[in-house]
C-alpha cells in the first residue's frame, strides 16, 4: 500500500491511497525519467584549464519565519558576536541605470564586550548618514530589521563582518550550467558551501549566460527541486558574463516575484538535514555499537511550483504538502489556485519541508508502518501513526534547533482585509508543565504512546541541552542493526521504539521522561503477542468520552480497545472472546492484515460484532487465513451504553484460539 505523509492547512494530515476515496492515483515519476542527470547534460561541456576566470556569489532570499518579520526588499541582519569589528558594504543602485553604483563601508568597532542592541543602534546611525540612496532604516532590538531606500533605487547588502544576514542566505554546493550563445552547454559548475563558485572560460569575447539550478546530487546534498511531475524542470537563476577580463557575476533567487528563492530555500533545507544526520552520527559507532554513521541520502525529488497545491495530483482539492512512500518523492506547498499573499504555502516553512523530508529519510532508513488517517494536536490515535508523525515533528525540531513546529500562512506584505499576515499554526514541543495540546492525562500510563506530540516531546527531551542523550543513541534505535529497519514486528510505535532503545549496547536510561510522558516502554498497549497460556480473565475499563458516539472515528484506541499479535501458522484460526461479571458491557473483536487501517474494511481480515446489552457475551470466528502476522483487536462498543455519558465500565474477558485459552505476553 503507498501511503502520503500529509500536511493539510495548519494540520499535520496523513492519507493513505487505499483508504480514503478522495485521494486518488497519484502521478508518480521515477528517478529513471525526472530530468537530466549532472553529468548527461554535461557530457559535452569542455574542462577549460586556461582562460579567464568567472567568480560570483549566489543567495536566494527568505521569508523569516515563513511568512517573514520584515517587509519584500528589506534586508535583516544582526551581531553574530559580542566584540571586534562590525561591517558591512551596502550597495546602492538606480534602477535606470543612469546613476552609477554607491558603495559605502560602514563600520562600527565595539572596543570590548558589546551588547548587540548597542550595536546595532550604533551602526544604524551610520547607516542613516549615506548620502545616496538609502532614506531610513529600522532597528528593532538586536537586529536591524529594513533599509528603506529612495524611489527608483535597489540596495544589497554584502560582506557582513561581524553579523549575520537573515533574510539571505547562500545557495549551497547547487549544480551549474553555462551556456554559450546558440544554448549549447560550455561549462558546468558548483556552488561552494558559501555560495561562491569560479569556473574557466575561453578568453573570446562572447557572452555566456551562467546558470545556478535548484539541483544537487553530491557528497553534500542530494535533492532536485522540480516544477511538476509531468514537465520535470528544475529551477535556475541567471545572468550573463563576457568572457574577458576577470569578470564577477552575483546572482539571487527572489523571495516575491518569481519566487524562485523559495525552490533553493527548500534545496537549502535539505542540505542542512543532512548535515544534521552527518554531525550527529559521526564516529556514533564508537558509543553505540549499533549505530551506523550516516554520510549521504539517495536522491529525493521535491516538486515544488509558485501558486500550486500538488493536491492536485492526488486528487485533493486543498493546500497539502506530502512525501510519497516509496518513491523518493516530496510535495511542498505552493500556495492554492496561483494565490500566493493569503492562502497557505510551504517553501519558506521549514518546519513542514524537513517534516516531509524525516518521512523520506524514515522510508530509506527504517522501516514506516503508519497506515494513514486524520490526526492532529490533541486527538488519541493509531500509535504506528503517532510514530511516523511524531518522528517527523522531532526531527525537523532536531534539525532547525528549533523546538515550534511552525507553519504558516499568508505573508507580511499582503494588503487587505483578506490577508493572513503572519497567521500561523505553532505547536510548543518543549513546555514546561501547565496546560498543552496533546498532553497525555495524568496517571493514565501508556497513553502517550497513542499520542503524535508526545512522542515528539520525549525524542526532543532526549537530546536538547537538558536531555538524557544525544541524537546518535536515537538513530542507534532508528535504522541498522538491531533497530526499528530491522525489527520483525510490522507494527511500530514508540513503545517497539522503547523496547529497542533499552536494548541497545550502552543505552541511557529514558525512565523519567518516558513516565512524564505518560508513555510505556514495552508493546503493552500495541502489539501485545499472544502466546497460549493460563492466565486469568483480561480486564477492560472502558471509558466513553464527550463526543463518542460509539463509532471508530470517534473510538478512544487507548482505553476502549486492546490490541494483539497473534502469528498465524495458516489454515483455520477459531478465536473465542467471552466476557463477562462486569457492567452492561458489548465486545467486538476484529482481526487485520499488518497494512490495516483501523475502523475501516481496509486490512480487515474477520470480524465478529454482534450487539449485545448483557453483562456477558460471546463473539467468535472461523476463517481460513494464510500464515503470517496479525492483529486481533477487541473493541469496547459503546454504541449501546449512551446512557453512561462519560462515565467507565468495568468488564472482564478471555481469549480462546483452537478451544485453548491465549495470554497476553506483557
Amino acid at each position: 500500500m503507498l501511503s502520503i505523509g500529509c500536511r493539510v492547512s495548519h494540520l499535520l494530515i496523513i492519507l493513505s491511497m487505499l483508504a480514503f476515496a478522495g485521494c486518488g492515483p497519484l502521478e508518480s515519476v521515477s528517478s529513471e525519467t525526472a530530468g537530466k542527470s549532472f553529468s548527461a547534460y554535461c557530457s559535452d561541456a569542455v574542462a577549460y584549464t586556461s582562460g579567464i576566470t568567472v567568480t560570483g556569489t549566489a543567495k536566494y532570499e527568505y521569508r523569516i519565519e515563513g511568512n517573514g518579520v520584515i517587509p519584500n526588499g528589506h534586508n535583516a541582519f544582526k551581531p553574530s558576536a559580542t566584540t571586534g569589528t562590525f561591517s558591512l558594504r551596502l550597495k546602492v543602485t538606480h534602477d535606470a541605470g543612469t546613476v552609477p553604483d554607491v558603495i559605502e563601508t560602514k563600520s562600527y568597532v565595539c572596543g570590548g564586550t558589546c551588547d548587540a542592541e548597542t550595536v546595532v543602534d550604533a551602526l544604524t546611525n551610520e547607516i542613516n548618514d549615506i548620502s545616496t540612496g538609502v532614506e531610513n532604516v529600522k532597528a528593532v532590538g538586536d537586529r536591524v530589521l529594513g533599509i528603506t531606500v529612495a524611489s527608483g533605487y535597489s540596495l544589497e547588502v554584502d560582506t557582513l563582518q561581524g553579523f549575520t544576514a537573515l533574510n539571505r542566505k547562500p545557495i549551497r554546493y547547487a549544480e551549474m550550467r553555462i551556456l554559450d550563445s546558440s544554448g549549447k552547454t560550455a561549462q558546468c559548475a558548483q556552488t561552494d558551501g558559501s555560495g561562491n563558485y569560479s569556473f574557466k572560460l575561453p578568453q573570446t569575447g562572447k557572452t555566456y549566460t551562467v546558470q545556478v539550478l535548484s539541483r544537487a546530487n553530491n557528497s553534500k546534498n542530494t535533492a532536485y527541486v522540480i516544477d511538476t511531475p509531468s514537465n520535470n524542470s528544475e529551477y535556475a537563476i541567471s545572468g550573463t558574463v563576457t568572457a574577458t577580463g576577470s569578470p564577477t557575476l552575483n546572482l539571487v533567487a527572489k523571495g516575491t516575484g518569481d519566487l524562485k528563492g523559495g525552490a533553493f530555500n527548500i534545496l537549502d533545507q535539505i542540505l542542512n538535514a543532512q548535515d544534521y544526520l552527518r554531525a550527529t552520527t559521526e564516529d556514533c559507532d564508537n558509543t553505540f555499537a549499533q549505530c551506523q554513521p550516516f554520510s549521504i541520502a539517495p536522491l529525493v525529488y521535491v516538486y515544488w511550483k509558485k501558486g500550486v497545491s500538488p493536491g492536485i495530483y492526488a486528487g485533493v482539492s486543498g493546500p497539502i504538502s506530502y512525501y510519497l512512500t516509496g518513491q523518493k518523492e516530496l510535495y511542498i506547498l505552493g500556495g492554492v489556485n496561483g494565490d500566493t499573499d493569503v492562502e497557505d504555502m510551504d517553501h519558506f516553512d521549514n518546519s513542514v519541508i524537513i517534516h516531509e523530508y524525516g518521512h523520506f529519510i524514515e522510508d530509506q532508513y527504517s522501516r514506516p508502518d503508519s497506515p494513514g488517517g486524520s490526526h492532529d494536536g490533541d486527538s488519541i490515535i493509531d500509535p504506528r501513526l503517532a510514530w511516523g508523525e511524531g518522528w517527523a515533528d522531532f526531527f525537523q525540531a532536531a534539525v532547525t534547533q528549533d523546538p515550534y513546529y511552525r507553519d504558516t500562512y499568508g505573508h507580511v506584505d499582503c494588503v487587505g482585509a483578506t490577508c493572513a499576515t503572519n497567521a500561523s499554526f505553532d505547536e510548543y514541543l518543549d513546555p514546561s508543565g501547565g496546560s498543552y495540546a496533546d498532553k497525555p492525562e495524568a496517571g493514565s500510563d501508556g497513553e502517550g504512546n497513542f499520542r503524535e506530540f508526545s512522542v515528539a516531546r520525549l525524542l526532543w527531551d532526549v537530546i536538547k541541552d537538558s536531555g538524557v542523550s544525544e541524537f546518535a543513541e536515537i538513530w542507534a534505535a532508528f535504522t541498522g542493526d538491531k533497530s526499528m529497519e530491522t525489527s520483525s514486528d510490522r507494527f511500530k510505535t514508540i513503545g517497539r521504539f522503547h523496547a529497542i532503545q533499552r536494548a541497545l549496547t550502552g543505552a541511557t536510561n529514558w525512565s523519567t521522561i518516558v513516565g512524564d510522558e505518560e508513555q510505556e516502554n514495552t508493546v503493552r498497549d500495541y502489539g501485545n503477542p499472544l502466546e497460549f497460556g493460563s492466565c486469568g480473565a483480561i480486564t477492560m475499563a472502558i471509558k466513553k468520552n464527550a463526543g463518542d458516539n460509539g463509532s471508530p472515528d470517534t473510538s478512544d484506541q487507548f482505553r476502549r480497545n486492546d490490541f494483539y499479535i497473534w502469528d498465524h501458522p495458516g489454515g483455520t484460526l477459531n478465536l473465542t472472546l467471552s466476557w463477562k461479571d462486569g457492567g452492561v458491557a458489548d465486545l467486538d473483536v476484529y482481526v487485520y492484515k499488518k497494512d490495516y487501517v483501523y475502523g475501516t474494511t481496509t486490512g480487515r481480515v474477520a470480524s465478529s460484532d454482534t450487539e449485545s446489552t448483557k453483562t456477558f457475551g460471546t463473539e467468535t470466528i472461523s476463517k481460513s487465513l494464510s500464515a503470517g502476522r496479525y492483529i486481533v483487536n477487541i473493541v469496547g462498543y459503546t454504541g449501546v451504553a449512551s446512557y453512561l455519558n462519560t462515565s467507565t465500565y468495568t468488564t472482564y474477558y478471555t481469549l480462546k484460539i483452537d478451544g485453548t485459552k491465549v495470554c497476553p505476553t506483557y
